[in-house]
């Protein structure tokens, strides 16, 4: 009688799990590999280049891939990696600094492969 107490309670654990987490994908959650590369572009294009750096390009290949599209490096804005310094703050503004906005745009211009038509820089 304990034998058969156990597998009810076992089946009854079943089937709340099975209740909870469904028994398909869209109870689970969508599955993001059913989107398109322009779906994709669609909603990485709305991210920063850290953003999509430090997310979607570590989740996957296909990501990663997409995330490297030359179509993200069109137009490439500089003004929001400039801070807003006062001219006390000018050591900032050092040789490091610009070997730093250098690397900054060249990687860009590669990943780009020839697509760049625009860099907004600090005004």
């Amino acid at each position: 009688k304990k034998k058969k107490k156990k597998h009810n309670e076992i089946k009854v654990f079943q089937k709340e799990k099975e209740n909870m987490i469904g028994s398909g994908p869209s109870v689970l959650g969508p599955d993001w590999t059913d989107l398109t590369r322009e779906c994709l572009i669609d909603i990485f294009s709305r991210l920063s280049m850290e953003q999509r750096s430090t997310g979607p390009l570590l989740v996957c290949k296909t990501w990663m891939d997409v995330c490297q599209d030359p179509s993200f490096n069109l137009v490439f804005d500089l003004e929001d990696k400039f801070p807003s310094l006062p001219s006390s703050n000018s050591w900032l503004w050092g040789p490091e600094f610009e070997d730093n906005i250098d690397s900054l745009l060249r990687s860009v211009v590669d990943q780009s492969k020839g697509a760049l038509r625009e860099i907004r820089v600090w005004r």
